[in-house]
């Protein structure tokens, strides 16, 4: 698996989580402490994620830290 899809599939991934927490980019964002236009960007493949970020978008979606193991 190339890096391109890999880091498609967590973005798409995150994003699905996200929705079914009925949950905003914007509420996403305070919860996980994260600046809204980063998640913006990690969901539109503009930010390549790093380890504490998804460490905290895990967290405040109640996931798996991080959720790595279930994108591929």
């Amino acid at each position: 698996m190339d890096i391109h899809t890999l880091l498609h599939r967590l973005a798409q991934n995150y994003r699905k989580h996200r929705i079914i927490n009925h949950m905003s980019q914007a509420e996403l964002a305070e919860r996980s402490n994260l600046d809204e236009k980063y998640i913006t960007g990690l969901e539109n493949g503009r930010e390549n994620p790093i380890y504490i970020a998804l460490y905290k978008l895990s967290e405040a979606l109640h996931l798996p830290h991080p959720m790595i193991d279930s994108i591929a």
